[in-house]
């Protein structure tokens, strides 16, 4: 899943984008829902119904379009009445004006989720690479000297193994490299580096001989 930089451009407009299908996701009140049914009993009569008959019927359609919206529900009244099946000159179940807008209502649905999961990936707090330790940096450097002996023996070149003494020199100079690359890295912070580089001799004196 991409990941969209906070204050940027993109960001900005996918905050519009969550709103703007946030609200073509919110239902009709009943007001706006009863009006749209009211226009199509104009077109599409409900036959003799006394009024304790109606307002059951009206009660249920509201309860099953609740989850509408309006501009959805003024398109299924539009087709509805709009069809020239003869059946249609009468009043539809609810059930019949759901399924002509269902996938539209569904798409939105699943386009609302995708941008509110986004919005949420990119309100996230950044991840930052797990922490290192001195042992892991001056493991790292004897591993920079190790590969650079192994390809001076593959390209022919000459390779004398380093004195103890400078060994270790060039180990502490590498892994003192390592730890400011490691600050860089976000995997050690200022603080704890500074700890670390001055520790640093007295770990590498006591490591080398561990050190594979």
């Amino acid at each position: 899943m991409p990941v969209i930089a906070q204050n940027s451009e993109q960001y900005v407009e996918l905050i519009d984008a969550v709103e703007h299908v946030r609200a073509l996701a919110i239902p009709a009140t009943p007001a706006e829902a009863g009006f749209e049914l009211k226009r199509l009993s104009v077109w599409c009569p409900m036959g003799n119904r006394d009024s304790r008959d109606f307002k059951i019927m009206i009660h249920d359609a509201l309860t099953d379009l609740a989850e509408f919206p309006p501009d959805l529900l003024q398109k299924a009244c539009a087709i509805y009445r709009n069809d020239p099946d003869p059946r249609c000159d009468f009043f539809p179940r609810p059930g019949r004006l759901k399924a002509l807008v269902a996938d539209d209502l569904r798409l939105r649905k699943q386009l609302l989720f995708r941008l509110e999961r986004l919005l949420a990936v990119a309100n996230e707090p950044p991840k930052l690479p797990p922490p290192i330790t001195l042992g892991e940096l001056a493991q790292q450097a004897h591993n920079s000297l190790e590969v650079e002996a192994m390809m001076a023996q593959i390209s022919g070149r000459t390779c004398t193994p380093l004195p103890h003494a400078e060994y270790k020199a060039e180990l502490e100079r590498r892994t003192e490299k390592k730890i400011h690359e490691a600050v860089s890295d976000k995997q050690l912070c200022p603080k704890m580096a500074g700890r670390m580089l001055e520790v640093l001799r007295d770990f590498i004196n006591n490591r080398t001989d561990k050190l594979p």
